[in-house]
Protein backbone atom coordinates (compact mmCIF):
# COMPACT_ATOMS: atom_id res chain seq x y z
CA UNK A 1 0.00 0.00 0.00
CA UNK A 2 1.04 3.18 -0.84
CA UNK A 3 1.22 5.89 1.96
CA UNK A 4 1.80 9.12 0.32
CA UNK A 5 -0.98 11.71 0.01
CA UNK A 6 -2.38 12.92 -3.67
CA UNK A 7 -5.04 15.32 -3.48
CA UNK A 8 -3.85 16.25 -7.12
CA UNK A 9 -5.49 12.72 -8.68
CA UNK A 10 -8.42 13.33 -6.19
CA UNK A 11 -8.65 16.60 -8.37
CA UNK A 12 -8.04 15.25 -11.93
CA UNK A 13 -10.60 12.51 -11.25
CA UNK A 14 -12.76 15.40 -10.01
CA UNK A 15 -12.28 17.72 -12.54
CA UNK A 16 -12.42 15.48 -15.68
CA UNK A 17 -15.88 13.72 -14.29
CA UNK A 18 -17.35 17.33 -14.88
CA UNK A 19 -15.46 18.57 -17.75
CA UNK A 20 -16.65 16.60 -20.24
CA UNK A 21 -18.14 17.42 -23.62
CA UNK A 22 -19.36 21.10 -24.93
CA UNK A 23 -18.13 22.43 -21.29
CA UNK A 24 -14.90 21.37 -21.27
CA UNK A 25 -14.14 23.23 -24.83
CA UNK A 26 -15.66 26.07 -23.22
CA UNK A 27 -13.22 25.83 -20.01
CA UNK A 28 -10.75 25.18 -22.42
CA UNK A 29 -11.54 28.48 -24.01
CA UNK A 30 -11.66 30.48 -20.36
CA UNK A 31 -8.35 28.70 -18.94
CA UNK A 32 -5.96 30.14 -22.10
CA UNK A 33 -8.10 33.72 -21.69
CA UNK A 34 -7.11 33.67 -18.05
CA UNK A 35 -3.48 32.88 -18.94
CA UNK A 36 -3.17 35.12 -21.24
CA UNK A 37 -4.97 38.25 -18.98
CA UNK A 38 -2.97 36.89 -16.26
CA UNK A 39 0.55 37.37 -18.12
CA UNK A 40 -0.48 40.59 -19.77
CA UNK A 41 -0.92 41.97 -16.97
CA UNK A 42 2.48 41.04 -15.52
CA UNK A 43 4.31 42.42 -18.77
CA UNK A 44 2.03 45.57 -18.88
CA UNK A 45 3.20 46.13 -15.13
CA UNK A 46 6.94 45.40 -15.64
CA UNK A 47 6.92 47.67 -18.91
CA UNK A 48 5.31 50.56 -16.68
CA UNK A 49 8.01 49.97 -14.19
CA UNK A 50 10.95 49.96 -17.10
CA UNK A 51 9.65 53.13 -18.16
CA UNK A 52 9.90 55.05 -15.05
CA UNK A 53 5.72 54.83 -14.22
CA UNK A 54 4.97 53.92 -11.22
CA UNK A 55 2.95 51.13 -12.49
CA UNK A 56 -0.60 50.86 -11.91
CA UNK A 57 -1.09 48.41 -9.32
CA UNK A 58 -4.62 47.97 -9.03
CA UNK A 59 -5.38 47.37 -12.19
CA UNK A 60 -2.69 44.32 -11.68
CA UNK A 61 -4.56 42.91 -8.51
CA UNK A 62 -7.46 42.84 -10.42
CA UNK A 63 -5.93 41.17 -13.29
CA UNK A 64 -4.22 38.47 -11.80
CA UNK A 65 -7.44 37.83 -9.50
CA UNK A 66 -9.33 37.11 -12.74
CA UNK A 67 -6.80 35.20 -14.64
CA UNK A 68 -6.14 33.36 -11.56
CA UNK A 69 -9.76 32.62 -11.27
CA UNK A 70 -10.79 31.97 -14.92
CA UNK A 71 -7.51 29.45 -15.43
CA UNK A 72 -8.07 27.98 -11.37
CA UNK A 73 -9.73 24.67 -12.80
CA UNK A 74 -7.18 23.65 -15.21
CA UNK A 75 -4.33 25.32 -14.36
CA UNK A 76 -4.29 27.04 -10.66
CA UNK A 77 -5.71 24.53 -8.50
CA UNK A 78 -3.14 21.23 -9.52
CA UNK A 79 -0.47 23.22 -8.80
CA UNK A 80 -1.46 24.13 -5.71
CA UNK A 81 -2.16 20.75 -4.72
CA UNK A 82 0.43 19.34 -6.32
CA UNK A 83 2.63 21.94 -3.79
CA UNK A 84 0.64 21.19 -0.98
CA UNK A 85 1.28 17.27 -1.84
CA UNK A 86 4.76 17.45 -1.05
CA UNK A 87 4.57 19.80 1.90
CA UNK A 88 2.39 17.16 3.30
CA UNK A 89 4.26 13.98 1.98
CA UNK A 90 7.24 15.58 3.14
CA UNK A 91 5.94 16.22 6.63
CA UNK A 92 4.45 12.83 7.08
CA UNK A 93 7.79 11.45 5.68
CA UNK A 94 9.32 13.62 8.75
CA UNK A 95 6.56 12.06 11.34
CA UNK A 96 6.98 8.44 10.80
CA UNK A 97 10.90 9.12 10.95
CA UNK A 98 10.16 10.57 14.14
CA UNK A 99 8.07 7.56 14.89
CA UNK A 100 10.57 5.11 14.00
Amino acid sequence: MNNSVDFTAAWTTFWGAINRGEFSKLMTIITVIGVLVFLAALIGFAWQKRKGGGGNTKGLWWALIIGALASAPNVLIPIVLTIVDLVVNILAGFAKTLAG
